[in-house]
């Protein structure tokens, strides 16, 4: 009947492959609350060194990460001693400045639309952020001011432009997944609008038909398809709303997402279908 212990615990993991790829090798799907709690950042800093930007005097990448495996080895928790001890005995006024911090971050580096997923990581790299820079002040890092700040903002714009932006993640895989299946059907299973009776009886298992227009190709996706196939592992609501946000549906009517048409060989009452406008080929993002 005791309470608990609870720990709430920031790790810094090095790995080859990411969630979402392990995920993927066990043939799941990861899921946005999981990218949250294990955020993948990007080793290679783009400088040609590898991880490091700078070799701070050192011929190599090699021979800096060799000395600071020595370096961890002789001093490993000195630091971390350290630190604890100041913020026992400061424990209220760092109390403060997290929070002040914190807020300046979320405020200052984070996108006003960013969903609260995107605004929890954010949370997290303040966090990372304000412990260096107080680190700093104590005397325990030997970096500049603002330094530990500006490497915690530079990562967190590097991870949001990995993810693909600051809206939800589910939100984001399922338009992907959208695009994805019409990559990979958009000729085998969307008859062509003006196909004759036979070339229409040949297309197999179809997911709806295509239209080309002036200004590009247009689908009309047929309901069961967009839902069990195309959003399968989705919300097809979600995504569907998202879509007609973005301008990827074409709707009749501000509370519906779906189109009435007259579809070839399918009688002359209209049926309800998910009619993709070209616009899905141009918005990259």
């Amino acid at each position: 009947m005791r309470t608990p212990a609870r720990w709430r615990v920031l790790l810094l993991s090095a790995g080859e492959i990411s969630l979402t790829q392990h995920m993927q090798e066990a043939g799941k799907q990861s899921r946005a609350g999981q990218e949250i709690r294990l955020i993948d950042i990007a080793a290679e800093s783009g400088a040609g060194l590898g991880l490091f930007d700078t070799l701070h005097g050192m011929e190599s990448g090699a021979a800096l990460s060799q000395a600071i495996k020595a370096a961890c080895q002789r001093q490993h928790g000195t630091a971390g001693r350290a630190f604890l001890q100041q913020l026992v005995q400061q424990r209220d006024a760092v109390a403060t400045l997290i929070r002040d911090a914190r807020a300046s971050f979320l405020a200052e580096d984070v996108p006003p639309s960013a969903s609260g997923q995107v605004v929890r990581a954010a949370s997290r790299f303040a966090l990372v952020a304000v412990a260096g820079e107080i680190a700093t002040t104590w005397g325990l890092t030997g970096w500049q001011e603002g330094e530990a700040m500006a490497a915690a903002v530079r990562l967190f714009n590097e991870w949001l432009s990995g993810r693909g932006g600051a809206g939800d993640a589910e939100t984001r895989e399922g338009l992907a997944s959208v695009r994805a299946f019409l990559e990979a059907h958009g000729e085998s299973r969307f008859t062509p609008w003006d196909a004759n009776p036979a070339a229409t009886a040949c297309t197999i298992n179809r997911a709806g038909f295509k239209r080309l227009e002036d200004d590009g190709l247009w689908f009309y996706v047929l309901p069961a398809a967009f839902r069990k196939e195309i959003c399968k592992g989705f919300n097809p609501v979600s995504v569907a709303k998202s879509m007609a946000g973005r301008g990827w549906l074409k709707t009749q009517s501000d509370d519906r997402t779906t189109y009435k048409a007259k579809l070839p060989g399918m009688g002359n009452k209209p049926s309800n279908v998910y009619l993709i406008t070209p616009k899905i080929w141009e918005d990259e993002q």
